[in-house]
């Protein structure tokens, strides 16, 4: 008798585990090939393609060109990525003084929360001066 429960308990788990698997696959399938954006400055875009269970990083300049900046394996609905390459940016100068100030930062770790149900993916990039920045993905129907 106990070996019966025993083994009805484990095709239960194992029946549990599956449907698992298969909801996580289906939410995946259901953002596969889509373009989620967001403008950040200057007229660039930021951009996250998924294609199968990788996050497309990459930008989109004022001319339309398109950079790509690094691939994610995406490992559930939130992805944490730690950094260790120094990065340095470069933000327009405002008022009257035409040109770029340049920062050299160090992102330390970038967390990718994807919602299907609100159809976007917030990036939170934490920063070696403590700074936390976040940004919204929109889909892009």
């Amino acid at each position: 008798m106990k070996k019966i429960c025993l083994s009805v308990f484990l095709a239960f788990m194992l029946s549990l585990v599956l449907i698992t698997i298969v909801r996580a696959q289906d939410w995946l399938t259901s953002i596969d090939g889509r373009r989620y954006t967001c403008p950040i400055y200057a007229g660039v875009t930021e951009v996250i393609d998924v294609r199968g269970k990788v996050i497309v990083r990459g930008e989109i300049m004022p001319d339309g060109k398109y950079v790509e900046v690094r691939r994610i394996e995406i490992e559930g609905r939130t992805t944490t990525i730690e950094n260790t390459s120094k990065t340095e940016i470069k933000i327009p100068k405002t008022g009257n003084t035409p040109g770029w100030n340049k920062y050299n930062i160090n992102s330390v770790e970038d967390v990718y929360i994807i919602n299907v149900e609100d159809n976007n993916i917030t990036e939170y990039s934490k920063y070696d001066n403590g700074d936390i920045i976040q940004h919204v993905f929109q889909w892009e129907r």
